[in-house]
């Protein structure tokens, strides 16, 4: 499921809906995820679902081992936030890369909002793994507004 418009109010709402609903009867906890000596909090998480924003996973220096752990523990992630990349976030965006193709390896299920579409997350970039990235992106693409 990938929802479009990060600003709307009912867009974060029915998110926040469908968490409930795929976690119900859980009660939502944060979450403290350890790797080595490196610890991360995820904003909430229940019966494998986990819930977190882009800067919590991609704006911070996470890579591919915390990825892989994240899919590992994890059957379903909602991912909030996504905003429009250009080359002036060129680490967030190779942190998405990243990201996403860790999930698709382990078949983690994605859910998320976005400032906008697959086609038009990253701006003016000729970057053959982003490219890769939106057209799994695209091939899954359910879109609400």
């Amino acid at each position: 499921v990938y929802i479009v418009n990060k600003s709307d109010r009912s867009c974060l709402k029915e998110l926040e809906d469908l968490f409930t609903q795929l976690t119900y009867p859980n009660k939502a906890t944060s979450y403290t995820v350890s790797i080595g000596n490196r610890f991360w909090t995820l904003e909430k998480i229940a019966k494998g679902v986990a819930w977190a924003t882009f800067t919590q996973l991609c704006d911070t220096a996470l890579g591919a081992a915390d990825y892989i752990e994240l899919s590992k523990r994890f059957h379903t992630l909602f991912l909030i936030d996504i905003p429009k990349m250009s080359v002036l976030q060129r680490n967030q965006a190779r942190r998405f890369i990243t990201l996403i193709d860790e999930l698709y390896n382990h078949r983690v299920k994605l859910i998320c909002s976005a400032a906008a579409s697959a086609n038009e997350i990253f701006i003016g970039n000729n970057d053959s793994n982003g490219q890769k990235t939106l057209n799994d992106l695209n091939e899954r693409e359910i879109s609400t507004k």
